[in-house]
């Protein structure tokens, strides 16, 4: 008998089986941590009384330099909570040994915005004694005759966390429907306004986001001739695409990087954004920084106010003649800077920025 199975023998049951299981645990956690995509962690310093973890998808480095609005949002929090003398760290891997490093650092609260991630997150916390506050980016979080056995588990690991963040009212009310003791605080993103053109009297209508059937561009662009002044901005990843005659594919621009969104949105008087299904877009929030009207519906408003007059929530059956109305509307200076101004108000990244921080030293 070697050594090893003499401690084992030695040990009291409950123990040895405790160990057993925390060692399976680790083993399986390593497999599945394996590296599939980047490996970013960026540590804070060990000083100050509040220590934050972010763990991002692991799938995009942070900041991101193209596509990638929860990269982005990453970016800005951690900008923020630095600015407001928050020490932060970020964990945007799937690496184990990555894992370790940044759960060493011993945060005071782990900010998981990965919902695929939280189950492991919660692990972590677990053994390292910490808190874990999580959210989800997911489009369809706040309709749950969409979701798929694989984010129903998603949602029973959110739901063991200390706080879940919800994007919007419509998920905080479906997630408390399900778990009633869960605590759970609403807080919408933000955006940093720097960077974003303001310009004007324009005219248009623009849709910005990946071509997807999601989205419903090219579904709403079967419906157009081709001669509305209707932009679709975005790669295309809808197969559906190729059935568009010529004139409608010309509607489709491609895609934007990070400085074509900031400099160009501006020329163009609404937004507009009719998919089956978002949390809580960016691209809202980014028009209006830039004065544009918004036109979408109930399942891709998010937690846009609707007391707003240049915020259009509209039916089915309204979305093509509202849309073409407002692609021939002239939006005039004193509209763009209204909206402009709202959106410098109420929509930065350090708003929301400062509820997380509040949320989290509550924890503490």
């Amino acid at each position: 008998m070697n050594l090893r199975r003499k401690i084992i023998d030695a040990m009291p049951t409950w123990l040895s089986q405790t160990l057993v299981r925390i060692f399976i645990a680790m083993k399986n956690l390593r497999r599945s941590l394996k590296s599939s995509g980047v490996r970013q962690v960026v540590l804070g310093s060990d000083s100050g009384d509040l220590k934050v973890l972010i763990v991002g998808p692991g799938e995009k480095s942070i900041p991101v330099s193209g596509w990638g609005a929860v990269e982005l949002i990453i970016a800005n929090q951690m900008n923020d909570f630095e600015r407001q003398g928050i020490n932060v760290s970020l964990l945007n891997s799937w690496n184990f040994t990555d894992w370790v490093k940044a759960f060493i650092w011993k945060p005071d609260v782990v900010l998981c915005h990965y919902d695929v991630l939280v189950s492991r997150a919660l692990f972590f916390a677990k053994l390292f004694r910490t808190k874990v506050v999580s959210l989800t980016h997911y489009a369809y979080a706040q309709q749950p005759e969409r979701w798929d056995s694989q984010f129903s588990r998603y949602v029973k690991a959110l739901a063991k966390s200390d706080v879940f963040v919800a994007l919007n009212p419509e998920i905080a009310f479906t997630i408390g429907r399900m778990y009633p003791t869960l605590e759970i605080a609403v807080i919408p993103n933000g955006i940093q306004l720097g960077r974003i053109q303001i310009s004007g009297p324009h005219q248009g209508a623009i849709c910005l986001g990946k071509v997807e059937p999601r989205k419903r561009q090219v579904e709403i662009a079967r419906s157009l001739t081709g001669d509305e002044n209707v932009r679709f901005v975005g790669a295309i990843d809808d197969p559906a695409f190729k059935s568009l005659s010529d004139k409608q594919k010309s509607l489709f621009l491609g895609p934007w990087n990070r400085e074509q969104v900031e400099n160009y949105l501006a020329d163009y008087s609404t937004l507009f954004l009719l998919g089956d299904g978002e949390a809580d877009a960016l691209v809202l929030y980014e028009a209006q920084a830039a004065g544009l009207r918004i036109l979408t519906n109930e399942l891709s408003v998010g937690a846009q106010p609707r007391d707003c007059e240049w915020i259009h929530v509209v039916e089915r059956d309204e979305e093509l003649a509202m849309l073409i109305d407002s692609a021939n509307t002239i939006s005039t200076q004193e509209d763009v800077q209204k909206i402009a101004e709202y959106a410098a108000h109420h929509y930065t990244s350090s708003n929301s920025t400062s509820v997380y921080i509040e949320l989290i030293r509550s924890l503490k």
